[in-house]
């Protein structure tokens, strides 16, 4: 399954009010097995993910279905596929 990495910059003041559901979300990822890593830029610009999708489908599904995006769909995402080869949060199967 491939990783990803996601930059995102939003409106910090749009996609405040959603924080709560965001983390949700994520954490719902986290418990899936899709999300790796994932936090803010310092500066509240946006943020960065790491995560694994089965394709690009299922990846543009789940970054769309963000409340985050959700409350700011004028937010920039970068992404590209990402091939993890290094760190001590690799799992065995991480760099497959």
């Amino acid at each position: 399954m491939p990783w990803y990495l996601v930059r995102t910059h939003y409106d910090h003041d749009k996609v405040e009010p959603t924080r709560s559901e965001h983390l949700a979300y994520m954490d719902d990822l986290v418990r899936r097995g899709k999300l790796a890593v994932a936090g803010p830029m310092v500066d509240g610009s946006g943020g960065v993910i790491i995560m694994r999708a089965e394709n690009d489908t299922e990846l543009w599904d789940v970054l769309n279905a963000d409340p985050y995006h959700l409350a700011d769909p004028t937010s920039e995402r970068s992404v590209g596929e990402y091939k993890p080869n290094l760190g001590f949060w690799l799992t065995p199967d991480a760099s497959d």
